[in-house]
């Protein structure tokens, strides 16, 4: 189910005339990452890989409280836009080695550094992104056992490779040896920004996914979504698709159809519930350790996520839009049951609710009539506000010395008719002109689609804003104006006119 309101739009009408290098150890230290009264609580440990022809580094290990041996997690994350957080005496902690330190395990982190061939633009390596990644990779996991062996925290029998990101695209590279300790593979979207192959990206992706999944029999689970991403969503279900194809042992987690259509997972505390319940699922389905154990792991990370919340749901001083038709739309959204959505648009808003996918619905509808849609709010949540203060306008203009700029104020009907003429009151003159109000004046608006009321864009009453520039002045001058946006709801919005008289 959806509903949708247009929203007057007024019209400015101008006339001119942690890497961590510390002492390299080869057992754990004691070292406790955290004052005894503080949370989360990491032991750490720095361990030299063993030697290798083609490859040199270190392993970071993170041990959580309690008693071990834990089973582990080989986390790769570079390239997946993951946050975390960073206190003096804390380790950085992102939310994918959260995630598998509340659930008990231990995390193993790579800081490597690889004797393979250098790749150039144009070369003939350059878009086998499969190939390229298992020379890189193809190492790493065996030798990073091999050289943890001896660690009684840690229960090698049990190892799950995860990744987000490049790092996601390597995890899925780095299981071609069929190490038998390897549990599971889990991936937050495998791909990565590239220029190293002008032609042919999105191909090289496909082929790479459709040979990883050729090489790979482990259970597979995959996180996906939409905004964001690096390549089309065609491009992200193909690479699925032919991973699958291979691969029967695939579990997809779509988040297209969350708000906002997570893609940068580890970049919103919003999106973790909707995969770590998933992943809490494939793990336990497989045997494995799943289920929260210590949520002090993780709520650091999501809360510095929900900290920046924009706004509460029922506040309507919030809403970027503070039209009559908007705030009247927005209400009867807040009415509506689980699941639900309202997209804001510049010339409308749309509401979905108790369907399958009212994010997108929302959007969809929005788009239909308006331009810039974006989800506001889904069920109790707001998720975006406008990048400048929700009461605020800048416009940047030219006049010429002699000529004159006019701003024209209207509200129109669906049916073109005037709804109002907002009320302009002048909160800064300008220093180098003069401004007059016309309170009521024919002028026309200068809708643009996909807005329905680009058919009104014709003679019709409003009111005006008009700047003259001073006698023989050059250069620039500013002002400040606000202007009525609702009749039903008293509300001004900012207008700031930067000027250049040339």
């Amino acid at each position: 189910m959806f509903e949708k309101s247009f929203c007057k739009k007024y019209f400015l009408s101008v006339v001119s005339g942690l890497f961590l290098f510390g002492a390299v150890i080869s057992a754990f230290s004691p070292r406790l990452l955290a004052q005894s009264a503080e949370r989360p609580r990491v032991k750490s440990a720095i361990i030299k890989l063993l030697p290798s022809n083609h490859l040199s580094g270190l392993l970071e290990v993170l041990i959580p409280e309690g008693k071990g041996p834990f089973p582990v997690a080989f986390v790769r994350e570079a390239g997946s836009g993951s946050f975390g957080f960073t206190k003096p005496e804390f380790l950085h902690v992102s939310l994918l080695s959260g995630y598998f330190l509340s659930r008990h395990y231990a995390v193993v982190r790579f800081h490597m550094k690889r004797r393979s061939e250098r790749i150039f633009v144009g070369s003939s390596q350059a878009c086998d992104f499969a190939g390229t990644s298992r020379a890189d990779t193809a190492e790493e996991n065996s030798l990073a056992i091999r050289t943890l062996a001896d660690q009684s925290s840690l229960d090698m029998r049990h190892i799950v490779l995860a990744g987000a990101g490049h790092g996601g695209w390597e995890t899925l590279a780095s299981n071609q040896e069929k190490i038998p300790e390897v549990q599971a593979i889990l991936v937050l979207g495998p791909i990565f920004k590239t220029d190293i192959c002008p032609v042919g990206t999105d191909k090289a992706f496909v082929n790479g996914a459709e040979q990883f999944g050729k090489a790979n029999s482990l259970p597979t689970f995959w996180v996906e979504g939409r905004a964001n991403n690096p390549v089309s969503e065609t491009v992200w279900r193909a690479m699925v698709g032919v991973y699958s194809h291979k691969n029967d042992h695939l579990s997809l987690v779509d988040l297209s159809t969350t708000p906002s259509g997570y893609y940068t997972f580890l970049g919103y505390g919003q999106a973790f519930p909707y995969w770590s319940v998933k992943a809490d699922e494939f793990l336990k389905h497989l045997s494995l350790p799943s289920g929260l154990k210590d949520a002090a792991y993780v709520e650091p990370i999501i809360k510095k996520n929900e900290a920046e919340s924009l706004a509460k749901i029922d506040d309507i001083q919030a809403l970027p839009d503070q039209s009559d038709k908007a705030i009247q739309a927005y209400k009867e959204f807040l009415k509506k049951p689980f699941p639900r959505a309202f997209a804001i648009g510049e010339n409308g808003t749309a509401t979905a609710w108790s369907e399958r996918d009212p994010a997108r619905h929302a959007l969809e509808t929005c788009s239909t009539h308006s331009k810039s849609c974006h989800l506001y709010a889904y069920n109790d949540r707001v998720l975006w506000k406008s990048r400048l203060p929700a009461d605020t306008q800048v416009y940047h203009v030219r006049v010429d010395p002699k000529g004159d700029i006019s701003l024209f104020l209207t509200s129109l009907k669906p049916d073109c008719s005037v709804d109002f003429l907002p009320k302009i009151r002048v909160v800064k003159q300008p220093l180098h002109g003069t401004l007059t109000i016309w309170p009521d004046i024919i002028g026309t608006p200068h809708y643009t689609a996909p807005s329905p009321l680009a058919r009104c864009n014709k003679a019709t009453h409003g009111s005006s804003a008009q700047y003259r520039p001073a006698a023989g002045y050059r250069g620039k001058d500013t002002m400040l104006i606000e202007r009525e946006v609702g009749v039903k709801n008293p509300h001004y919005q900012s207008i700031i006119l930067n000027i250049d008289v040339l």
